[in-house]
């Protein structure tokens, strides 16, 4: 059975585009730019409690994992058939689990940019979010368990029917297995909170910078930014298998390189922008999966996780159509390396929790603006302002977890 751990926000980065400033342009000396921007998402992945991105629905057999889990009568009888018959015991399930959570989350993005001289500009800005995930679904085939303990007493193989009953009586001595009992697993056993809808709402992760700007030529301008993202938003919560975390958890510090020409007498617009992000290691408390397969676990330790640095690469294309008015295609490439794992315990393979924590996305944004600023420095405006639309969507995740296996 898989879960959905959602905590960091690579996906988010993608589907949420916070960004409070994104081209080569500076406020002039002393001037200040207010910033904001909404956002509204419905998010179609999850976060795994490493930075994995993978598919968010659940659409799982209840095979050998969760069958060993049951109890130790249950595992001991399991084992002793897959002694004598390993591909009967394999093919044996419990029904499925057929979850469709439902994520939508919205940002208000507030931000100050301050001209500290015509080339040189500082800004500060975070998001204000709200989340809430709806689940949809559960368990199916509830009558999985009569069904396969009758399918092992019709085993006649001789050198299987022994075991095969057995395994059959264990079974037929469980509680019929239906949601109620899964849910009871999962909190009684392994201590998490009852798996349902969540709403949450607060502060999401602080972006401080400082931008220059080295080149403001007609055809070409360059500018170089630097700052840090800092984890002022909530956490995931361990013992939470459906919230939404709004910030990292940890420092990232980034630098990023902007570049915009321009031809045909400013009509068309190119942009070419280049980032790396450095991730720096804080302690952060994780739950210790017993495998890559199976995430639920009752172990949790506070560990010293060393998320995977990232660099990202964007293009864009514009077309200013009317005065003020422009259009915009960009795309997106963000590739994150994997993370660190560094716990005390000798008895555990912290491996599990780095596999799959590298990802690469692709992003495609549309938008179209509105800007009053032309008509301000030609004295026809009374107040400079920019408005836009956008629309971005994911449209490669590279690393994604495969779905309907069998645990």
């Amino acid at each position: 059975m898989r879960t959905f751990l959602p905590t960091a926000l690579l996906l988010l980065s993608a589907a949420l585009p916070v960004t409070i400033w994104a081209d080569t342009n500076v406020p002039p000396k002393n001037v200040r730019v207010l910033v904001y921007q909404y956002v509204n998402a419905n998010v179609p992945g999850s976060f795994g409690s490493t930075g994995v991105e993978q598919d968010f629905s659940v659409k799982e057999t209840l095979g050998t994992s969760v069958i060993k889990s049951i109890s130790s009568d249950v595992a001991a009888a399991w084992d002793e058939l897959h002694k004598v018959s390993p591909k009967l015991a394999e093919e044996i399930n419990l029904g499925k689990v057929d979850l469709e959570p439902e994520i939508k989350i919205k940002a208000n993005v507030l931000g100050l940019a301050w001209g500290l001289t015509d080339k040189l500009m500082v800004a500060v800005g975070a998001p204000i979010m709200s989340a809430s995930v709806n689940v949809k679904g559960g368990y199916i085939d509830t009558n999985a368990l009569k069904g396969t303990a009758s399918a092992l007493r019709a085993v006649t193989d001789p050198s299987v029917a022994s075991k095969a009953a057995a395994f059959a009586q264990a079974l037929e001595q469980l509680p019929t297995l239906r949601g109620e009992y899964l849910q009871g697993v999962i909190v009684n056993e392994f201590g998490y909170k009852p798996v349902g809808n969540w709403r949450g709402e607060g502060l999401g992760d602080t972006t401080v910078f400082a931008q220059y700007r080295f080149s403001n030529h007609d055809i070409f301008k360059h500018a170089v930014k630097g700052g840090a993202e800092l984890p002022t938003g909530r956490k995931d919560d361990p013992d939470n298998l459906v919230d939404v975390p709004f910030g990292t958890g940890y420092v990232g510090s980034f630098v990023e390189s902007l570049n915009d020409f321009y031809v045909w007498d400013d009509k068309l617009m190119l942009t070419g922008n280049a980032k790396y992000q450095i991730n720096w290691r804080a302690n952060r408390e994780f739950r210790l999966a017993p495998s890559y397969d199976f995430p639920l676990s009752s172990w949790k330790e506070t560990i010293l996780y060393n998320p995977g640095d990232y660099w990202q690469v964007q293009g864009e294309i514009g077309s200013k159509v009317g005065y003020g008015v422009g259009f915009y295609t960009q795309y997106t490439i963000k590739n994150k390396g994997k993370d660190g794992i560094h716990g005390a315990r000798g008895d555990y393979d912290y491996g599990i929790l780095e596999h799959r924590t590298n990802s690469r996305t692709e992003t495609w944004k549309s938008s179209i603006t509105y800007s009053t600023v032309p008509l301000y420095m030609k004295g026809r405006f009374p107040v400079p302002f920019k408005v836009g639309l956008a629309r971005s969507r994911v449209v490669q995740l590279s690393l994604q977890s495969e779905c309907g296996q069998t645990v």
